[in-house]
């Protein structure tokens, strides 16, 4: 088996978080202190190390039910698709949650996902009155009241940056003799509980793993609390604006009085738009962590 470790790193309490290649292009994440080449590893050109071990399609030492994502067009000997996964963002189960709960629909290829916001928002016209009768000329006069203004923004990208990758559950047995697995290294599982010699990590739970951006300080949890079983993220925004209201001639003949006529000038209002989600696709699945 072949172990390729990558320079991205994600941390969680001092525990470095790094995606690592295995058989045919899976790439899992292992959390340890710090990685250092073996008696059996192997430094190439480009400073990336190897280990020198089996050919990766023969198998791995990873369990029956992982879940991984491969950067390659087909699973690998001993895999077959993740069908569940297909189109949608993987969220790591939150304790004991029941597991491949779907959310949203499938993204599809290359697709960006767009949403939008609706607003209401109320004016009141300020009351005027003229010294006056009103005549029977002052037809279309809005009169003083209060006015609800309603209406529905353009839908724009979401701006999701993504990565397509083929997602496999692995259906063959740890393979004999493979190298064995690093201590800290986080995976998939298609199941309920985690297997022998894995346990579900917290840092995780209910949230959307990134890998660390260029000089970030590591083990940060942004965005608001974990993502719950089958829970759809509302986001709102704050709008403001101005009614503007045009003049109109009246009509008028001497006497008293001519009132409930609205004031021509400027109303500003404020308030907040509906409620909108984004609906990222997801499904949760169980992840657990070498120990």
């Amino acid at each position: 088996m072949s172990a390729v470790l990558s320079s991205i790193e994600r941390t969680r309490a001092g525990r470095r978080f790094s995606p690592i290649a295995l058989a045919g292009g899976l790439t899992l994440f292992m959390s340890s202190l710090g990685c250092a080449p073996g008696s059996d590893d192997i430094p190439n050109s480009s400073g990336v190390t190897t280990q020198n071990t089996t050919d990766p399609k023969e198998g791995d030492a990873l369990p029956n039910g992982a879940i991984s994502f491969f950067n390659s067009a087909s699973c690998p000997k001993g895999w077959a698709p993740f069908s569940e996964g297909g189109g949608r963002i993987a969220v790591p189960t939150i304790g004991s949650d029941q597991p491949l709960i779907v959310k949203g629909t499938p993204l599809k290829d290359g697709e960006d996902r767009t949403h939008g916001h609706s607003i209401e928002a109320e004016v009141s016209l300020t009351s005027v009155s003229y010294v006056g009768a009103p005549g029977g000329g002052n037809h279309n006069v809005a009169a003083a009241q209060t006015v609800t203004i309603l209406a529905t923004g353009e839908k724009v990208s979401s701006g999701l940056p993504y990565v397509q990758l083929l997602t496999c559950k692995k259906l063959a047995p740890p393979l004999a003799g493979a190298a064995p697995i690093p201590h800290g290294l986080l995976m998939f599982y298609n199941g309920t509980e985690c297997p022998e010699g894995f346990a579900q990590p917290m840092a995780t739970q209910g949230r959307l793993m990134v890998g660390l951006p260029d000089s970030a300080p590591t083990g940060l949890s942004f965005g608001g609390n974990s993502l719950k079983s089958g829970e759809g993220r509302e986001h709102e925004h704050e709008v403001s604006g101005a009614l503007t209201t045009t003049s109109h001639g009246i009509a008028l003949a001497s006497g008293c009085c001519g009132d409930g006529y609205a004031k021509n000038g400027e109303y500003p209002y404020a308030g907040k738009a509906e409620a909108e989600r984004v609906e990222l696709p997801t499904v949760q699945v169980l992840q657990c962590q070498k120990m």
